[in-house]
C-alpha cells in the first residue's frame, strides 16, 4: 500500500510538468527542487513533502526533483491517502499546517495587489528585548511582501559543506557582475534594480540550521563548532529550505535564526552590527518604521562597541563611513554631543574620495546647526 523507494545521489524522482499519482515524503536524505536549468529553488530534507499542494490538487509538478545524496522516499498513492491519514494523525496535522502556509502565500499575493503599503498586521507585535548578554527578537508579526519573480535570473547555486554538521547542500548566490545599481542611500545601502542583496546574504544549513553571512560562514573555530554540534538553538524548525525566496518573511526568518545564535558564532561587533543594520533596512522595506527605529538603537550600540573596542584596521573610506553612521544614529537618538564628536573625527580622516568627504562636511554642517 505504502512503498519505501531508495534512490542514489543525483537520481531524478520526477520531472517538471508531470502529474503525480501519490505523495512523496522524504524519510532519509534530502531532495533538491529545481527548474530553469540547474537553479535550485528549494531543498527538502527528512520529514518533508515534495510539492504537497500541487500533488493533492493534481496539478503538474512545478519542479524537477533530484536527490542530493542517498535518499529514501515514502510513496503514498492518493487512492490510499485516507488510510495514511487515519494511521498517521501527526502527519495529518503537519500536512494541514503546510497547506495553510500555501494558502497564506496566495493571500499574500492578493494582499500585495490590493494593499500596496500594508505588509503586516498591526495587531501582532515584534518585541526587541535587551537581555544582560544578548538581544532577543520576539516576532509574532509576519510580513507579507512578495519578492519580484524574475529575480532568480541573477542567481547561481553553489555547493556548500556545513562546517557544523558537515552535510553538503546547495546555496544560491547573487551574480553581482550582472547587477545595476539604482542608487545608494545616505546610510550607504546599495539599492539594485530587480533584486536586493539582503535577501541572499545569509546562508542557512537546511539540516542543523547553522546560519551566518556567506562571507563568515566558514569562519568558526573548533570550540564554537563543537558547541554548536551539541546544542544549536533554532528560531523555527522546517523540513525544507527556500533557496529562491518568494516572500520577504523568508528573509526575516534567516535574520531571526542568526540572531538566536549570534553570540555563539561571533564576537565581532562589526558582524553583529551588520546583522542589525540589515534587519533595520528590511523593516523599512515593509514600512515597519517603529520596529526599524528600535533595531537602529541596537545597531548604534554595536557600532559604538566596534568604534571604541575593535582591534580591526579600517581603510580611510570605511572609517569615514563608520563615523558618519555613528553621527547619524547619535543625532537621531538625540545625542548631539556624540554626533558632533563622531563627525569631527570623520572629517579629519585623510581620503581621496571627494564625494565621501563632501557628505561628511554636509552632515557636520547639519549637526552643527541643530538645536
Amino acid at each position: 500500500m505504502f512503498e519505501t523507494i531508495k534512490f542514489n545521489e543525483s537520481d531524478v524522482i520526477y520531472k517538471q510538468g508531470l502529474i503525480q499519482e501519490g505523495l512523496f515524503i522524504v524519510k532519509t536524505g534530502s531532495v533538491s527542487l529545481s527548474k530553469e536549468g540547474s537553479l535550485v529553488y528549494k531543498q527538502v530534507r527528512e520529514g518533508g513533502y515534495l510539492e504537497l499542494e500541487r500533488t493533492l490538487n493534481q496539478l503538474p509538478a512545478e519542479f524537477d526533483a533530484k536527490c542530493n545524496e542517498k535518499t529514501e522516499i515514502l510513496y503514498v498513492p492518493l487512492q490510499y491517502l485516507d488510510v495514511f491519514v487515519a494511521s498517521n494523525p501527526l502527519k495529518t496535522i503537519e500536512m494541514l499546517s503546510l497547506l495553510t502556509e500555501e494558502l497564506e502565500v496566495i493571500n499574500d499575493k492578493l494582499l500585495n495587489q490590493n494593499q500596496a503599503d500594508q505588509f503586516y498586521s498591526v495587531k501582532k507585535e515584534v518585541k526587541i528585548l535587551k537581555k544582560e548578554t544578548h538581544v532577543e527578537i520576539k516576532a509574532e508579526r509576519s510580513y507579507h511582501k512578495i519578492l519580484p519573480t524574475e529575480h532568480y535570473k541573477y542567481l547561481f547555486d553553489k555547493d556548500v559543506t556545513c562546517p557544523v554538521c558537515e552535510i553538503k547542500f546547495k546555496m544560491n548566490q547573487i551574480r553581482f557582475s550582472q547587477l545595476e545599481i539604482d542608487h545608494v542611500t545616505k546610510d550607504f545601502r546599495h539599492i539594485y534594480k530587480d533584486i536586493d542583496d539582503l535577501w541572499y546574504q545569509l546562508w542557512r544549513c537546511p539540516h542543523c540550521h547553522y546560519t551566518n553571512f556567506g562571507s563568515e560562514f566558514f569562519k568558526i573555530n573548533n570550540l564554537v563548532r563543537n558547541e554548536l554540534k551539541i546544542s544549536l538553538p533554532r528560531h523555527k524548525m522546517n523540513h525544507d529550505l527556500m533557496l529562491v525566496k518568494n516572500n520577504i518573511q523568508q528573509v526575516f526568518a534567516d535574520i531571526y535564526q542568526m540572531n538566536v545564535i549570534l553570540d555563539m558564532v561571533t564576537k565581532s561587533s562589526f558582524v553583529k552590527a551588520r546583522l542589525w543594520q540589515s534587519y533595520a533596512w528590511l523593516l523599512e522595506d515593509v514600512n515597519d518604521f517603529e520596529t526599524a527605529k528600535q533595531a537602529r538603537e541596537i545597531l548604534l550600540n554595536y557600532l559604538e562597541d566596534a568604534w571604541y573596542n575593535s582591534t580591526s584596521t579600517l581603510d580611510p573610506d570605511d572609517e569615514i563611513k563608520l563615523s558618519l553612521k555613528l553621527a547619524m544614529l547619535s543625532f537621531e537618538f538625540g545625542n548631539i554631543k556624540n554626533a558632533r564628536n563622531y563627525i569631527l573625527q570623520g572629517v579629519r580622516v585623510k581620503t581621496n574620495n571627494k564625494s565621501l568627504k563632501q557628505r561628511a562636511q554636509d552632515l557636520m554642517y547639519e549637526i552643527k546647526n541643530a538645536h
